[in-house]
């Protein structure tokens, strides 16, 4: 896990407000969750891990 302390990639990638990027090892962004409840945050995550892994 990495923070943005200074907001530069959430600029880049147009975040409004707090939000979470899933990059794969290859580099391409797998999800993006945005303005989430914090109890929707783990399932989505969850949920976007499980495509990725086919889990």
């Amino acid at each position: 896990m990495f923070q943005d302390g200074a907001g530069e990639f959430g600029r880049l990638y147009g975040a409004r407000g707090a939000a979470a990027f899933l990059i794969r090892p290859d580099g391409y962004l797998a999800a993006r969750l945005e303005r989430l409840a914090p109890a929707e945050t783990e399932p989505a995550l969850a949920d976007a891990l499980g495509r990725i892994f086919r889990l």
